[in-house]
């Protein structure tokens, strides 16, 4: 399932943006932000590293284990 990566961006609050793709002094974040930006658009959601990211953005505070779970229902949703 591929979703464009401006559809994913618009998924996300100004807050969760700003979590996830600026806090550049988490490594794992500043990976995972360097992957989405090699990704191709669209970009496959089921690749097992969409979910670890999200995975990990819950294990350092940048989405809540709700929202993640609710960001994730609404890109299978947005997904073609």
């Amino acid at each position: 399932r591929l979703l464009t990566k401006l559809a994913f961006l618009r998924l996300l609050t100004p807050i969760e943006y700003a979590a996830m793709f600026t806090q550049q002094s988490d490594s794992m974040l500043a990976y995972g932000v360097a992957m989405f930006q090699a990704a191709p658009d669209p970009f496959n959601i089921d690749d097992p590293m969409v979910s670890q990211m999200l995975d990990y953005c819950v294990t350092v505070g940048a989405l809540t284990p709700q929202r993640r779970t609710d960001l994730w229902l609404a890109m299978e949703t947005a997904a073609s």
